[in-house]
């Protein structure tokens, strides 16, 4: 059996005291054991209004 690996790297553009309050980007990266990296985004709908 095969085995793949993945790594998230959120993306932090607030301010620590945003971060602090709870407000940040719901931009990531997904990078794969292959080289592959993939920019995402979580849905707006999971997290709250101002990220």
């Amino acid at each position: 059996m095969a085995i793949h690996t993945a790594a998230i790297r959120w993306t932090a553009k607030e301010s620590d005291e945003d971060f602090l309050k709870g407000r940040f980007s719901r931009a990531h990266t997904i990078s794969f054991d292959g080289g592959t990296e993939v920019p995402a985004s979580a849905s707006p709908h999971v997290v709250g209004k101002w990220a």
